[in-house]
């Protein structure tokens, strides 16, 4: 706000100098109206170059966030070469329970549940809640 004011004050500064001295015959109107476009020329381009900093530095910062964001690397690493379980009846689960690597409490605690052949199982739940390290939904061959 200063950065706006200031200019203002300038002209208000500069409008009643030049007022007293046109009345005093010491400028003449148009000097006096040559005198604030080029005061005007002067003042917008310090207002360009304050908005050019201002926005340079929300950019950069929003920038180094976005980097942050693409240098993560991931806690959990799929390996390669994964061979697709061929299932030849049910799978169940019984008194299962996950903590993940570093953590302190379970996830999981106790599920236990029975997939029957041929049929559908996927796994829902909010965004980041960690359905990426049970691979979303599977489906039993």
């Amino acid at each position: 706000p200063i950065g706006r004011i200031i200019p203002c004050i300038t002209f208000v500064i500069a409008f009643l100098l030049g007022e007293r001295m046109v009345a005093s015959g010491q400028l003449t109107l148009g000097q006096l109206v040559s005198f604030f476009v080029y005061l005007n020329m002067l003042v917008w381009p310090m207002f360009a170059f304050g908005d050019l900093i201002n926005v340079y530095q929300e950019s950069s910062s929003s920038v180094r966030r976005i980097q942050a964001i693409y240098d993560y690397q991931e806690d959990f690493v799929e390996k390669e070469n994964l061979e697709e379980y061929k299932a030849k009846g049910d799978i169940e689960f019984n008194n299962f329970s996950f903590t993940y690597p570093g953590d302190k409490y379970p996830a999981i605690e106790h599920i236990s549940f029975k997939i029957k052949k041929g049929q559908t199982f996927g796994i829902v739940g909010k965004i980041g809640s960690g359905k990426y390290y049970y691979k979303a939904a599977f489906k039993i061959l």
